[in-house]
């Protein structure tokens, strides 16, 4: 009974060792695909504004090309750390990469502390880039007939300005910042953890002896069901 018992435990952990591979890189290309959706929409946005503004461009409005060119190269340096990004956590969740070749429980502790330090770097990059677009849409000033208005300062007493400020480059570029940064923010703060756990799992099912009991097996695949939900 307990050999028949051990062998459906070994069965289920062999199943939740192939699930892990296909889940976790399902999940985290998906957040690739809608991260560069997002950043292209802002890439197309900004590049449309400046050409909007190159017409016009004089007095204050020099300032505006030179913000819209400012935006349009932080997107460019935004993907090459989203292609940096991609490439050092797409591979922790594939099983034909180092990280899931590790085959001693000790050797995976650097690793997974490099990983916690790179997501809390981009955790910081999203929060300091958060904080400046709300500095800049509070204190930077648009440009109106009867001169300049801080939009924190704004008191519109007509439903036409009302309706240009509710769609111009302020509100959009900030609804645009703010989702791509909350959802960045909120993935990699738990992506990082459940690599590290599912890989200290996927070594205790790979390490499995007959010193360890079933239960222990049993309680390993609940654990590994919890993180894949």
């Amino acid at each position: 009974m307990e050999l028949k018992l051990r062998d459906d435990a070994l069965q289920n952990s062999i199943e939740c060792l192939k699930l892990t591979g296909e889940l976790s890189s399902y999940g985290f290309g998906r957040f690739i695909k809608i991260y560069r959706l997002i950043n292209c929409c802002a890439y197309v946005l900004n590049i449309v504004l400046l050409l909007a503004n190159l017409p016009n461009a004089k007095g204050y409005n020099y300032i505006e090309i030179v913000e819209s060119l400012g935006t349009i190269t932080h997107g460019l340096v935004k993907y090459i750390c989203l292609f940096y990004y991609n490439g050092e956590l797409l591979n922790l969740v594939s099983d034909t990469q180092l990280f899931w070749d590790i085959r001693e429980i000790e050797e995976t502790y650097p690793m997974a502390k490099s990983i916690l330090v790179l997501c809390k770097r981009f955790q910081t990059a999203f929060i300091f880039l958060a904080v400046i677009g709300i500095e800049q849409y509070f204190l930077r000033p648009l440009t109106t007939a009867n001169g300049l208005i801080f939009p924190a300062r704004i008191t519109p007493d007509s439903i036409t300005f009302k309706t240009i400020l509710l769609f111009s480059q302020y509100y959009v570029m900030l609804s645009i910042v703010t989702t791509i940064g909350a959802y960045d923010m909120f993935y990699t703060s738990y992506l990082g953890y459940v690599i590290i756990q599912l890989r200290m799992l996927k070594n205790r099912f790979e390490h499995i002896t007959a010193d360890v009991h079933v239960k222990d097996i049993h309680r390993y695949i609940n654990h590994h069901q919890l993180l894949l939900s």
